[in-house]
């Protein structure tokens, strides 16, 4: 009697965890399905639409095709989305009228990465929370709704917040903050695991020559890293790692900007947004009042 007991149990968890399979994996292609299709509108509807913004990108990706590699040294542009922008301009040679659908071609493929990053970022997720809970009963979502909120989430950040209509490199970022956070969740989970640590580092330096911002949350992350998991003992050298390979990224980007201003510099556009968005300088695109600033613009703009 105990032992037909026993197995019917079993077999009711094993239909359960058969049912919870079938509903995660029908909750992800309806997410993939809806994602492509939903980014791939929102791109092609906005194909001709360009910015400012997008005019200097596609003005550095012709330094790249022409050889003009000072122009990529600058305080403000980071030169990841201008490369990548070069590279699909070099393969597909796209005429002039075909050029600014070039760029959102461009941005739908990286949105599509970052979908692609935040699913690791998810498995990751819910990989940590089974090893530390082991699927205690009462646990407040079962994956397939956890993940169908998650996924409701990444496409309110992407097609609401980030969109896919400006040209910035900002869902570029995306993908290597996803990759970042899966990393640390893979390494709390795999505290010994060196090649985690080795790909963290490799992730925040390219995370911040796709923008400026990255430099300093890459030290973030590599303190989230050092206290992860394990002993001190053994994390210490393998964060260590990742910052050697952090820094050999960044180094020929932060020599280049620091020499140019005669001064340390990772970047200087927080200085740009902290007169705009904080001192309320304006007009954005013409500058002529410093907000709330003491001094004035050096060489400020002339009316004609």
């Amino acid at each position: 009697m105990c032992a037909g007991t026993l197995s019917a149990e079993s077999q009711v968890r094993s239909n359960q965890k058969a049912n919870e399979k079938f509903l995660v994996r029908h909750v992800r292609i309806i997410f993939w399905c809806v994602a492509v299709l939903f980014g791939f509108l929102q791109a092609w509807n906005n194909r001709h639409v360009m910015n400012s913004d997008g005019i200097c990108y596609l003005d550095l990706s012709d330094a790249y095709l022409q050889g003009g590699w000072k122009m990529l040294v600058n305080g403000h542009w980071s030169p990841f989305y201008p490369w990548l922008v070069a590279v699909a301009r070099l393969l597909l040679r796209p005429s002039g009228y075909w050029e600014f659908t070039t760029v959102h071609l461009v941005n739908f493929l990286m949105y599509v990465f970052a979908a692609g990053a935040f699913e690791f970022l998810l498995r990751e997720l819910l990989a940590c929370q089974t090893s530390s809970h082991q699927q205690k009963e009462g646990d407040p979502l079962a994956p397939w709704a956890f993940r169908s909120i998650a996924y409701l989430i990444f496409l309110w950040l992407s097609l609401t917040l980030i969109t896919l209509e400006r040209k910035s490199p900002d869902m570029l970022m995306s993908i290597f903050v996803y990759l970042g956070i899966a990393l640390l969740l893979r390494i709390r989970r795999h505290p010994a695991n060196w090649s985690a640590f080795a790909v963290l580092g490799v992730v925040m330096g390219l995370g911040y020559l796709a923008k400026a911002p990255m430099f300093p949350l890459a030290f973030v992350f590599f303190g989230a890293a050092l206290f992860a998991g394990g002993h001190l003992r053994t994390m210490i050298p393998r964060t260590l790692l990742a910052f050697v390979l952090f820094a050999l990224i960044c180094a020929p980007l932060v020599i280049g900007l620091s020499r140019m201003k005669g001064r340390f510099s990772f970047g200087e556009s927080g200085k740009w947004n902290y007169l705009t968005e904080i001192n309320g300088a304006g007009p954005v695109w013409y500058m002529q009042e410093v907000g709330t600033a003491n001094g004035k613009f050096v060489h400020p703009p002339e009316n004609l």
